[in-house]
């Protein structure tokens, strides 16, 4: 791959054979490349789509439509990096690489699996291009319920038009619907650390609506998505997994390497090789991917065995890996949650909705015997909602040994052992 950034740039050459040769390796490249290596690559790809010549251009969005569509799962997680950079190509003066870069969109969103948003990605790519057609794309968005948990790939779709929406000139119904939607998808965000980077970005538009739109109902509704957003923000104020340092990689493989082959440890062309192979470790590693056939058949062994042999390059992947497993597993069992003792008698996730309005997604409720439970919160959140599907067996599916009463006029519950009422 260090290769690439050169291939583009050929793309726009003067002479016809070398804009051939150069497309054609460019083809062979998106061929041999690993799906794990869709970070690695794509710092170069953003250079060529912010280079001087459109042939350069047309050929990194193209490129990255090939990825997005051979390796739909890598290119997801990167979309908080990609979004931004397809829509200043988007932008493009020359209608080729407009549509390459539409194409190119259209394929990274297609890979984020969101069942909410599929239906809107023309609708999305569209508003992107066209920013007079926000108010009718933040309409048809606020009509929509949404239900799957969101991640940060679909907060990088969404964050862009919602920041649009909030700005938008005199129109308070829009900057309404805008707060809207972020109020009902922060709920269903599950992991915080996922909206930690987009929260710079919606906070300051929500606060300001909140405080100097001249309807009170849409400062309310305003102030009410900032406050979830807040909450967001206060529950991601944790320490962020640690990332493998690529140096940190490359140097314990090169160490494992030597033990095995010296010569080819010292080879300055290996040494490319080395550097890639070390990136697509760490990603790996990133992503919690210890299976030993992934790194071993696709992503390791391969790219070594051509220096250094199969059974050489089998016995590095199965050292290394080992030692990433051995790091990962003392990172969880640190950061590994201090449980209460005792007998459980309930321990599940659930999402909990009262019509179209998400009350908890992906909650968790964990009993033990002998503890007393109290449930609070202010009026409309859904407590009584929430107690009733306890009751109902909606929640938790198996309690041990007890059974539950649900008294509504009293809001009380009371779950005893098996005795009669």
């Amino acid at each position: 791959m260090p290769m690439l950034g050169q291939v583009l740039t050929l793309l726009a050459d003067k002479q016809a054979p070398v804009r051939a040769a150069a497309a054609a390796a460019q083809g062979a490249l998106e061929s041999l490349m690993c799906p794990h290596g869709v970070a690695a690559v794509l710092p170069t790809l953003f250079e060529g789509m912010a280079a001087q010549k459109w042939q350069t251009n047309e050929g990194a969005c193209r490129m990255l439509q090939a990825i997005a569509e051979r390796c739909p799962s890598q290119a997801a997680m990167c979309m908080p990096d990609i979004v931004p950079e397809v829509t200043k190509a988007l932008g493009n003066a020359r209608q080729a690489v407009k549509d390459a870069a539409a194409a190119a969109m259209t394929a990274c969103m297609s890979a984020v699996s969101n069942k909410d948003l599929e239906q809107f990605i023309p609708m999305l790519i569209d508003t992107m291009q066209n920013p007079i057609k926000v108010p009718h794309c933040v309409h048809k968005l606020a009509a929509t319920t949404f239900v799957q948990t969101v991640e940060a790939p679909t907060l990088s779709i969404m964050v862009p038009l919602l920041v649009r929406g909030l700005r938008h000139d005199n129109t308070t119904a829009i900057k309404r619907k805008a707060a809207v939607i972020i109020e009902n998808m922060a709920k269903l965000v599950d992991n915080p650390l996922d909206a930690a980077p987009f929260l710079p970005s919606l906070l300051p538009g929500l606060e300001k609506v909140a405080n100097e739109v001249a309807d009170p109902e849409c400062r309310s509704v305003a102030a009410r998505a900032a406050k979830e957003l807040n909450r967001v923000a206060n529950e991601g104020q944790t320490v962020p997994p640690k990332k493998a340092d690529l140096a940190v990689v490359a140097a314990a493989l090169k160490e494992l390497i030597a033990a095995r082959n010296p010569s080819v440890a010292g080879d300055a062309v290996f040494a490319a090789t080395l550097s890639y192979v070390a990136s697509l470790s760490a990603t790996l590693q990133d992503t919690k991917i210890f299976d030993f056939d992934e790194w071993n058949g696709v992503a390791v062994t391969p790219y070594l065995a051509t220096f250094m042999g199969e059974e050489d390059a089998e016995a590095v992947t199965r050292a290394y890996l080992a030692r990433a497993v051995e790091e990962a597993e003392r990172e969880a069992a640190a950061n590994a949650p201090i449980e209460e003792e005792g007998e459980e008698l309930c321990n599940c996730e659930f999402s909990l909705a009262y019509g179209a309005k998400i009350l908890l997604n992906n909650a968790t409720m964990r009993l033990i015997r002998g503890r007393r439970y109290g449930l609070c919160g202010p009026n409309g959140v859904g407590k009584s909602t929430l107690m009733r599907a306890i009751a109902n067996g909606q929640v938790c599916a198996v309690i041990h040994d007890l059974s539950s009463t649900f008294i509504h006029r009293l809001v009380v519950l009371g779950m005893v052992p098996h005795l009669p009422l």
